[in-house]
């Protein structure tokens, strides 16, 4: 009986490092992938945490959630650093307490969050945005110049 519990414990923990490797390649993969677009991004500094969703593309939100299942609490200092790095301040702060909980790793909360943002209006964008770019669906009518299938604003 010992041997059993055992084998299904090393069995558990196998499928867990398999689990963390997968979403931390993923996670590089995805960073590496948007990387370009983020950096082309304006994001005005009096945007909040849903205004700051609703500029990026769900590409980030998946990266921050697949972060979190590949390094549970230790992906707060990464995911603090890579947000810094990439300018995207309004989600720092709800991404580590997110990341700092204990067990919603497996829940992918920035990935809901971006889509609530997009489909409730939730957050406000800033009168001042600048330049920066979102699919034409989210815009207000005659208010943007739509560039290789995305909506520039200037």
């Amino acid at each position: 009986m010992g041997g059993d519990l055992a084998q299904t414990l090393r069995s558990l923990f196998q499928l867990l490092i398999w689990v963390s490797l997968v979403a931390g390649v993923l996670a590089a993969a995805m960073l590496a992938w948007t990387y370009r677009d983020i950096r082309r991004l304006r994001i005005p500094a009096n945007a909040g945490f849903f205004g700051t969703l609703r500029i990026i593309p769900l590409r980030v939100a998946i990266f921050l959630d697949l972060l979190d299942l590949a390094l549970d609490s230790f992906a707060a200092p990464v995911a603090w650093l890579v947000l810094r790095w990439l300018r995207l301040d309004g989600l720092r702060a709800p991404a580590i307490i997110e990341d700092l909980i204990p067990g919603t790793q497996l829940i992918p909360t920035m990935t809901v969050l971006w889509v609530a943002a997009r489909a409730l209006n939730l957050g406000e964008l800033p009168a001042s945005v600048g330049d920066y770019w979102q699919d034409a669906t989210h815009l207000p009518p005659g208010q943007g110049q739509v560039i290789e299938g995305r909506t520039v604003h200037r």
